[in-house]
């Protein structure tokens, strides 16, 4: 206990204790058959009712044998000691036996809601994982039970318990407004930079250009001067694969860049070989037309910029004719952003093919208008990724701050009235 005691309490004010956490609270298990009970998840946003109807969530075949919970009662995931979390449940119902369910045995001495930042704060520092056991890179990472029983917990007085919360409802909220601000900055900022590319790629540059009718179904108007054409006119499928092993560099699509992938990180999830995977070089076009009825959130389509190995599941474009690749990258991310790709691939397959993505049709500027309307896109979204980079620095300060603050007012080295 003294080791973990000095590692995440260190020294208490003189008027609080330091306890095991048995001497205040115990193990439930109360396995019982479901008879419509409300079903329970710990999510990081609390414990919350789960919408089986819905199939909301991981779903379980048969509720009966799971926990009964109820209200005051606290639950944790103490499965996954690193995504996972604790709270003390607002409801009665039903939860995983594999959760860990717990309750006060010292009424007296237990405030609810301050053991909920104490517990959370374990989490969120990761000072429970240190002690964790099991697997930890296969998601398996348990704290066990005698573990987490003889952990020791500050106990200040009931009174403090009470006024530590109050203060720390209002700082959390103060933050979490914060944070929820910073977090619609950037939702407007990436709705801009889809607009920005919506209205370029179909319009170019020049405002009063002479307009017409653009003859595809998902774009209104387009310059007059501009073509229409298939991808088959302007592209090549590659078919280049590594059959001998001379390429060595692995390439991944991730959040619509394809980006280097460490095979070390990589490991149980890559193939025995990389015989089969296409070269692709700087210029070539990524597409991923697989799980096309399920995914509607990923990006599926992004430039290489360097030459490299990826996976042939994704189809590759070879520009050619009179086309710029950058140019066709963004119009592409365009038809991404508008879901256009998501007509194609019903059936059983939830997947395209390069026979049935070349039929569709794209806009063709003049080529000095197509590098242009590409070296504009390229600059004004790097300038929007730096801000939303900012914004998104900015929350994860105000989330270190948040977890300082709670962290220092439940262990006593801060006293309500002197933090700032």
């Amino acid at each position: 206990m003294h080791g973990q005691l000095d590692e995440w309490i260190g020294n208490l004010p003189a008027d609080w204790d330091a306890v095991k956490t048995k001497m205040l609270f115990k193990i439930l298990k109360r396995q019982v058959p479901h008879k419509g009970q409300t079903i329970l998840s710990i999510t990081q946003r609390g414990i919350r009712p789960r919408n089986i109807s819905e199939n909301e969530g991981q779903m379980a075949g048969n509720y009966d044998g799971y926990q009964e919970v109820f209200a005051g009662d606290f639950a944790m995931n103490s499965m996954d000691l690193l995504t996972g979390w604790v709270d003390q449940s607002p409801y009665d119902g039903l939860t995983s036996p594999d959760y860990r369910v717990f309750a006060p045995t010292e009424p007296g001495r237990v405030h609810g809601p301050f053991y909920s930042y104490v517990f959370q704060s374990l989490y969120s520092r990761r000072i429970y994982y240190k002690y964790g056991q099991g697997v930890s890179n296969m998601g398996r990472w348990r704290l066990p039970a005698q573990t987490f029983l003889n952990f020791p917990l500050p106990n200040p007085s009931l009174t403090e318990q009470q006024t530590i919360v109050e203060f720390l409802d209002v700082k959390t909220a103060e933050i979490d407004g914060l944070v929820g601000k910073m977090a619609r900055q950037i939702e407007l900022l990436e709705r801009y930079r889809r607009e920005l590319i919506a209205r370029t790629v179909t319009r170019g540059l020049d405002p009063d250009a002479p307009m017409k009718d653009s003859g595809i179904d998902w774009i209104d108007m387009a310059p007059a001067a501009w073509k229409t054409a298939s991808i088959s006119v302007v592209t090549d499928e590659n078919k280049a694969k590594n059959v001998d092993l001379s390429e060595k560099n692995l390439l991944s699509l991730s959040y619509g860049r394809v980006i280097r992938k460490d095979i070390d990180l990589a490991f149980g999830l890559l193939p025995a070989s990389f015989d089969s995977y296409q070269i692709v070089e700087p210029g070539y076009i990524v597409l991923r037309m697989t799980d096309l009825q399920n995914d509607k959130r990923s990006l599926r389509s992004a430039l290489a910029e360097e030459r490299g190995i990826i996976t042939s599941a994704y189809i590759g474009l070879k520009v050619r004719g009179p086309i710029v690749s950058k140019y066709l990258a963004w119009l592409l991310r365009f038809y991404d952003l508008a879901k256009v790709f998501y007509s194609l691939g019903g059936g059983v397959r939830q997947s395209a093919n390069y026979e049935e993505i070349s039929k569709i049709p794209i806009l063709v500027p003049p080529e000095d208008e197509q590098q242009k309307i590409a070296d504009f896109l390229e600059e004004k979204s790097a300038q929007i990724e730096s801000t939303i980079k900012g914004i998104k620095r900015q929350i994860e300060l105000l989330g270190r701050y948040r977890k300082q603050v709670i962290n220092d007012l439940v262990t006593g080295k801060v006293r309500v009235g002197e933090v700032e």
